[in-house]
């Protein structure tokens, strides 16, 4: 076996292990992102005027972390692959 695929396989196990650790509270990061990041750019736009704020970096991010607000409704499928997403 070569340093690489043992690389990439104790990387893979360690992925692994996070994501099951983190699942119970994956919704609430996930809701945490959701009102957070509209409720930032709202706040940097009308308190903290600056010209750089864009909101399309809002809304990048509120679509990132939308799926983790459904992920108990993901099925086994999208399970697998949340290691992927997630890192």
């Amino acid at each position: 076996m070569s340093p690489i695929t043992r690389l990439f396989d104790r990387l893979k196990k360690t992925a692994l292990e996070i994501v099951e650790y983190s699942e119970p509270n994956t919704p609430n990061i996930g809701l945490v992102g959701v009102f957070g990041y509209p409720l930032l750019y709202l706040s940097l736009q009308n308190v903290f005027t600056q010209r750089y704020n864009g909101i399309i970096w809002y809304l990048i991010g509120f679509v990132f972390v939308l799926p983790q607000v459904f992920f108990r409704f993901f099925p086994d499928s999208l399970r697998r692959i949340y290691p992927v997403y997630f890192f």
